[in-house]
């Protein structure tokens, strides 16, 4: 009986492209895999950690406690006994009494003899526990070094003294003489070796300057994604925010988010978690299974199920427990690492500055013993608070305050060092003085975040050099060809066609990734949609009065310049599966349905007017970039009024 599903059943049709020609996966040029051996050691809690690191059992099972209590010591039951025949010397059931008839004597011995037979077990499980005979040397005062192998105690006396010195296999200690002599001598407690670290000696470095940086952007950053956006000069990406207890679980679809492909040259991942001994566990895992160059510690992320569990902005109101997660896995892991978080919990309260003014005294800390660059190279500021989400402007003024701040901690560092180092010049002749070119300034790369949209944008917010580059979020979802504009300093009226080929790059992309079979096509289909959500809220330049044009402006409706652009920018989820299938998939059952799981509320009527103000003054202030823009055709202006919303 042929049980192979045909085309039909998978929901599977041909198509001119041929893209569907194969069912398989191809991870040829996919790494970061996990494989089945470390799956399985995760999964069972039996992977090598570092001694004094890992987990005792899973915590998170219903019955650990029950075998918590098991692997405890059995309490002392009910006396072996017989207490009637002890106290009267008779028993009312005779032989056939459940316990031993025992006088007081008899009871004494059994009670010596049981505790004799623990001391005995005792001694032989410490003896287990010490190494076998040891070469020592005893060392007598007065007298040459003499090298013992025994394991018994030897006795050596000089001329003039008396001294008796014992040999262990663990210890060399004399015995005291005189009225001490005497007492025995207890050995010393075993020491307790201490957990060894790993340090590595020189820390790989990350050049943020002036580079094109993509947001680990949760469900719609996945790896297809970010080969679309390596396509248009994306210079350093992010796989999405990984919860380090589902790593430590072995998750498949976990792992899947830390999935590198070849064309990432820069890479890194993004974590969240509040405890720091799983972050330290986290950390080795990280550093053995999978190959990147930064690791990125979630500290902005606004979902109240990441805050209610002590992560992402919540982990913000806790500066020890940061500087301990820090602590842990800067020690484990060989490449940097980089901090996001918002402005503050609350519009109100913006804290931001005040951390950012602990990183430089931090990687002057984390840095005493080792090499390269600093411990936390960069912090993405996004200029929006928890509370705030994504309403309102990003606050940039801000973003550029908190950098001043760090580099006027920067300078007081190194004019401190540098007093301190003329001094000890002066007082020690073997010293050397202070060179900024040998201690580099122990400054964390700072990077803005927040309304994006155009190069005007990207040049207005790095112009007083403050900053050192700016993340793209939302302005690469809705315009993936932002870095190609960034790069070439101009604006791209980009046509509905060529807008619909990036959309067949990333179909197929997907489908390389997982798989044309029926559950490849709908994870393809799914997280296309995701992102359509986003893609559609793109107004083309050609119908734009004014340039450039602001994310939180509320696009008005509009017919494009074809049917095609107009479908595109069409907020109707019916229209999104219809390009789908334009795009390159076979079509959906009838009564297929599709919400988005990210709900933006940029566009909420709360505070509509302070928008329209605060875009109304960039407008005036990025006049005079808009000079090498080319004016819209008469024919395709469009009224563009956000106060009409």
């Amino acid at each position: 009986m042929n049980r192979a599903r045909t085309k039909e059943q998978l929901g599977l049709v041909d198509v001119k492209s041929g893209s569907l020609a194969t069912s398989g996966k191809n991870m040829d040029n996919v790494s970061n895999l996990l494989t089945k051996d470390v799956m399985h050691q995760l999964r069972k809690h039996n992977y090598l950690f570092v001694p004094g690191t890992e987990e005792k059992g899973n915590r998170h099972s219903k019955n650990y406690k029950n075998k918590e209590k098991k692997n405890k010591k059995k309490r002392t039951g009910p006396p072996t006994h017989c207490y009637q025949f002890l106290s009267s010397g008779a028993c009312n059931f005779g032989d056939a009494c459940r316990y031993k008839h025992l006088n007081q004597e008899q009871l004494t011995e059994m009670d010596e003899r049981i505790k004799n037979e623990e001391l005995l077990k005792q001694e032989n499980r410490e003896l287990k526990q010490t190494p076998e005979a040891i070469t020592s040397t005893v060392l007598i005062p007065g007298s040459v070094a003499t090298p013992t192998t025994s394991t018994t105690s030897t006795t050596s006396t000089t001329s003039t003294t008396s001294t008796t010195s014992t040999t262990s296999t663990t210890k060399v200690e004399p015995e005291p003489t005189g009225s001490e002599g005497s007492k025995h001598a207890q050995p010393p407690p075993a020491p307790t070796p201490p957990a060894p670290t790993v340090i590595f000696a020189e820390r790989k470095t990350v050049d943020f300057h002036h580079k094109i940086y993509v947001a680990p952007l949760t469900t719609v950053g996945n790896l297809p994604f970010r080969r679309v956006m390596k396509d248009f000069g994306t210079d350093i990406t992010c796989g999405e925010m990984a919860v380090s207890g589902n790593i430590l679980k072995g998750s498949p679809s976990e792992w899947a988010l830390l999935r590198r492909h070849k064309c990432e040259d820069v890479y890194g991942v993004q974590v969240a978690g509040g405890d720091h001994r799983m972050m330290d566990r986290l950390a080795q895992v990280l550093e053995n299974e999978i190959k990147v160059d930064f690791v990125d510690l979630n500290m902005g992320c606004p979902l109240d199920f990441i805050c209610n569990k002590g992560m992402g902005s919540k982990l913000m109101l806790r500066e020890r427990r940061i500087k301990q997660i820090v602590t842990n896995m800067t020690t484990r892991l060989s490449v940097p690492m980089t901090l996001k978080l918002r402005t503050g919990w609350s519009n109100d309260k913006p804290m931001a500055h005040s951390l950012l003014k602990k990183i430089p005294l931090w990687n002057i800390e984390f840095g005493q013993d080792r090499l390269g660059g600093p411990a936390i190279q960069a912090v993405t500021i996004h200029g929006r608070s928890r509370l705030q989400r994504y309403k309102n402007l990003a606050d940039w003024d801000f973003i550029r305050g908190c950098s001043r701040d760090q580099q006027t901690i920067c300078n007081e560092l190194l004019v401190s060092s540098s007093t301190t180092d003329s001094t000890t010049t002066s007082s020690t002749t073997n010293a050397t003085p202070f060179n900024e070119t040998d201690r580099p300034v122990p400054r964390a790369a700072v990077i803005g975040n927040g309304d994006v949209y155009s190069f005007t944008d990207w040049n207005r917010e790095l112009a007083s050099g403050e900053l050192d580059t700016c993340m793209l979020a939302r302005g690469a979802l809705i315009k993936p060809w932002l870095p190609k504009e960034i790069k070439e300093q101009r604006h791209w009226d980009i046509s509905a066609t060529e807008r619909l080929d990036v959309m067949k790059d990333f179909v197929k992309y997907g489908l390389d990734y997982w798989g044309s079979d029926e559950s490849g096509v709908s994870r393809c289909r799914r997280f296309m949609l995701e992102w359509l959500s986003f893609l559609y809220r793109y107004i083309p330049i050609g119908l734009l009065e004014r340039m450039p044009h602001q994310m939180n402006e509320r696009p008005p409706r509009f017919f494009g310049r074809n049917d095609l652009e107009t479908m595109l920018a069409s907020n109707n989820s019916l229209d999104w599966v219809a390009l789908t299938t334009m795009a390159g998939l076979p079509p959906p059952k009838a009564d297929y349905k599709f919400t988005p799981k990210h709900r933006a509320n940029a566009y909420s009527a709360e505070d509509q007017q302070k928008q329209i103000a605060a875009v109304s003054v960039l407008h005036q202030e990025s006049e005079q970039s808009q000079k090498d823009a080319a004016p819209p055709s008469k024919k395709q202006k469009v009224v563009h009024d956000p106060a009409s919303n």
